[in-house]
């Protein structure tokens, strides 16, 4: 999904370009993990969410691509134990070990290209 949605903006910021519009960049980031999902909150204020450690190591991942510099409109970061699950159908470039806020282990980041 991350992939399409990369080729989908690329697509878009041609458009927007040559209507004079600055191009849209944005950042994903992916990591793999169990994680709790669904209608949390109370009456009268319920959200869809999910919420656990994979899910704020993602975000933190997604943070560390306003470091990322290239020519994608859409910076994919994922996790290496995201990466391993994918297979070999993509191709990644390592970012090397990142160390996150709030946790004590460096890990491993690669982009997708």
């Amino acid at each position: 999904a991350a992939k399409e949605i990369q080729v989908w903006m690329h697509d878009y910021n041609v458009q927007r370009v040559s209507c004079g519009l600055l191009p849209i960049r944005m950042r994903i980031g992916i990591h793999t993990g169990k994680v709790v999902v669904g209608n949390i909150g109370f009456e009268g204020r319920i959200n869809y969410t999910a919420v656990g450690d994979p899910v704020n190591v993602a975000q933190r991942i997604e943070q560390a691509g306003k470091q990322v510099t290239g020519e994608h409109d859409v910076v994919i970061l994922v996790s290496g134990d995201t990466l391993a699950g994918i297979g070999e159908n993509v191709t990644a470039v390592s970012l090397g070990p990142i160390q996150l806020r709030g946790r004590e282990e460096p890990i491993a980041v690669y982009q997708l290209t």
